[in-house]
């Protein structure tokens, strides 16, 4: 037990970690150089919420509580460098003594590539090869660091999502009843209902909302492959890293495990601060997560007319929404 909190505390080199309480002094837990350069100041950048009794927790103890959970589901903003060196972070601390019975699934590796044949040590080109790593649709910048930690620590890589393909065939013909998407069949009407209002938005309304079942059917089998690939894994303790609505407890992925699982499951948002909302309450529930980490926030981009202006060269199946 000592050596786990000393190498805890070693690790923390990455944050300035002082634990008063965040009503009491802003910016308490942050990461010596935030790399996002919006909103710095902001009073909750660098807080950490339990979201459940409302207190503020360190690194540290934030670690202590996921580790007592054997699924623990990360949900970040794609394009934010700060949710990526957070991730790879937490990758480093979780299961420390246990690394070797950890897996890690990631959203952003889908069934048609191949992870077995990577090892720690490979180069970064050698690792994207045998990854055939998608650059258009993620970064190597953003998640190489990530694989590259996980492999570090013995800790395996796996595929999450589906391929572009099998997107392309559930569009047109709807999710396939396979085991691997058995658990979209109890998805209840009023869930999809919300997948619907935020396919909608994230799509910034430029399709009628009685044309998205399409795309509805797609985010729940995204959904759905992502737990399968978390029950798939025969390791004591799995580690998922999605985009935040992937990882939301009341659409996403949390509700296609089964209630043992749900139970033994912990979900931890990574939140951009947004200059008219200083209280954590105003950016989610604990019906959406457990734990929720503010940061700087990353750009002023509008999504909406970088999409538009995709629409005009894309079909609709083809276009990634502004939450991935």
């Amino acid at each position: 037990m000592m050596k786990h909190l000393a190498s805890l505390i070693t690790s923390l080199s990455l944050f300035l970690a002082a634990a008063a309480p965040a009503s009491q002094t802003p910016n308490t837990f942050m990461p010596v150089t935030w790399q996002s350069p919006l909103l710095k100041d902001h009073p909750l950048v660098g807080q950490i919420i339990a979201l459940e009794s409302q207190r503020s927790l360190s690194p540290t103890e934030l670690v202590s509580e996921l580790s007592q959970y054997p699924i623990v589901l990360i949900g970040e903003k794609h394009d934010n460098a700060d949710h990526h060196q957070i991730e790879t972070w937490l990758i480093q601390q979780l299961y420390p003594s246990d690394s070797a019975n950890t897996s890690l699934v990631l959203e952003m590796l889908d069934d048609s590539q191949t992870t077995n044949t990577i090892i720690s040590g490979m180069s970064d080109s050698d690792l994207k090869q045998r990854l055939n790593w998608q650059d258009d649709s993620w970064p190597w910048q953003d998640y190489g660091p990530l694989i590259k930690a996980a492999l570090e620590q013995n800790i395996p890589v796996h595929s999450g999502n589906i391929s572009r393909d099998a997107i392309q065939t559930i569009y047109k013909a709807g999710v396939p009843k396979t085991q691997r998407f058995a658990s979209t069949q109890g998805i209840t009407q009023a869930v999809k209902d919300q997948v619907l209002d935020q396919v909608y938005e994230s799509h910034c309304q430029l399709m009628p909302r009685n044309q998205l079942a399409p795309m509805v059917s797609v985010q729940l089998a995204r959904d759905a492959s992502l737990a399968y690939a978390i029950k798939q894994r025969s390791t004591d303790n799995v580690i998922l890293v999605a985009g935040g609505f992937h990882t939301d407890k009341s659409v996403g992925v949390p509700l296609h495990l089964s209630p043992v699982e749900q139970q033994h499951t912990r979900t931890i948002l990574l939140v951009e601060v947004d200059a008219t909302h200083e209280q954590a309450q105003d950016y989610t529930t604990l019906s959406k997560a457990d734990y929720v980490w503010f940061t700087p926030k990353a750009n002023n981009t509008n999504y909406c007319d970088d999409l538009r202006q995709q629409w005009q060269k894309k079909s609709p199946s083809h276009v990634k929404s502004k939450d991935g």
